[in-house]
């Protein structure tokens, strides 16, 4: 499963090499929310998450709700992107040209996978949100 903006040609690239080394239920969405979007991340065995920028910050807001809900993920990752420690062994990182071997690895890998799965819902299970949560509170002025 892929999610997100359709921002790149670099999705496309990706899930119609899937689909054309055998992967066939390689699935992009976009704009799905709620119930629709939980059920489809449910039946995922992992989930591409490719940053719309070059960006040095790595998106674990979006990523955090995968990893709680027990999913592989393959995320792209670039030379100076700051990714917290916790979170290092609970996804699968590689630069953007190395995704497709990297899902191939995965697919056909389940022992693998699952265990991607369990490192994943772990880290996000000892990450710390409360003392997150509070220093964005007070960054922002609600606080």
């Amino acid at each position: 499963m892929m999610s997100g903006r359709m921002m790149s040609r670099l999705l496309l690239i990706i899930g119609a090499s899937l689909v054309t080394f055998g992967y066939s239920k390689c699935v992009f969405v976009s704009g799905l929310y709620g119930k629709a979007r939980d059920d489809l991340i449910a039946r995922a065995k992992l989930v591409l998450n490719i940053n719309q920028y070059q960006s040095r910050i790595f998106e674990v807001v979006r990523v955090s709700y995968l990893l709680a809900n027990g999913k592989a993920v393959v995320a792209d990752r670039q030379p100076a992107t700051y990714v917290e420690p916790l979170l290092e062994d609970a996804i699968a990182f590689c630069p953007p040209d190395g995704m497709r071997a990297e899902c191939e690895r995965l697919l056909d890998d389940e022992p693998a996978r699952r265990q991607l799965e369990v490192r994943g819902r772990a880290a996000i299970e000892r990450r710390p949100i409360a003392p997150i949560l509070a220093t964005a509170l007070e960054r922002s002025g609600l606080r």
